[in-house]
């Protein structure tokens, strides 16, 4: 049973107390990459090349690596067939004095929404907890822990898969076209800080139709006769949103939430039998 009621003010104190620790938590996340020294990853067995470096430059060269490493057996496919007689190395600059710092706090803040974000859900989860009955905390616990695994998901499927190949695309289209691909280090940590946080994002969507069918605002029915217009909207969305001018990374960033889609389905049709045999009951 919910708590009794409080007054807006104790609601409101609570809200800023919960979003200041989440906060705190984030930023210090975020400060310890800048003061923790690199050699804490050989901890995990990875090759740092200063032990003294702070641990968030050291990650920039991984990500670096891992989104440039045109070498992988998909990439080195493509590349194969559309350029198979050039070289396509892209190079990171700073423009600015203040450039490769911004591109680190990119990344960091990026590192924080992870490694804080256990902290996070859970001032979420407690301030909204007391005012929930036992069946609708269950109800949401269920769609928490979804929505954060979907995000999660998404953000892996970004990282180690549509990033990359959006940054071979880019970087062949330069090759191609005459220009050296030469990319300014922020607006790179920029583009992997978006393409991740917006692809997870974008993975959870699925759960809004499922929440609307179990709420009985959308009929199961409907979610599949519309699957068409669905799609349409979705392939226009990633059209927008995705920087490669090409349908490739449309098309797979597209697919994916297709099939969550489909899924989405067969499970809001469950829920809307079970609704159904509930409320005959």
């Amino acid at each position: 049973m919910p708590d009794e009621e409080k007054p807006i003010t104790e609601h409101v104190a609570e809200l800023v107390e919960r979003a200041r620790k989440a906060l705190i938590a984030t930023i210090g996340v975020i400060l310890a990459q800048y003061v923790v020294p690199s050699a804490v990853l050989e901890v995990f067995r990875l090759p740092v090349e200063h032990s003294l470096k702070p641990v968030i430059f050291e990650l920039m060269i991984y990500v670096e690596e891992d989104m440039l490493n045109f070498t992988k057996p998909i990439l080195r496919g493509l590349k194969s067939v559309l350029a198979p007689d050039k070289e396509l190395n892209a190079v990171l600059i700073a423009s600015g004095m203040f450039d490769a710092f911004i591109a680190s706090f990119y990344l960091s803040l990026l590192i924080a929404l992870f490694l804080a974000g256990p902290v996070i859900l859970w001032e979420v989860y407690a301030y909204i907890k007391p005012a929930l009955y036992p069946h609708e905390e269950r109800v949401f616990k269920k769609y928490f822990l979804a929505g954060a695994f979907l995000f999660v998901v998404g953000a892996a499927y970004a990282y180690f898969f549509l990033l990359p190949l959006t940054f071979f695309i880019m970087t062949w289209i330069a090759v191609v076209s005459g220009a050296e691909p030469i990319f300014t280090v922020s607006s790179f940590f920029h583009t992997v800080l978006v393409g991740v946080v917006l692809t997870g994002l974008f993975f959870m969507f699925p759960l809004v139709f499922v929440g609307l069918v179990s709420i009985g605002l959308i009929n199961a029915r409907v979610l599949r006769e519309k699957w068409r217009y669905v799609v349409l909207g979705v392939f226009a969305f990633t059209a927008i949103v995705t920087p490669d001018p090409t349908p490739i990374t449309m098309t797979l960033m597209a697919l994916p939430f297709t099939a969550l889609y489909g899924i989405t389905v067969l499970v809001a049709e469950r829920i809307q039998r079970k609704r159904s045999r509930f409320t005959r009951g």
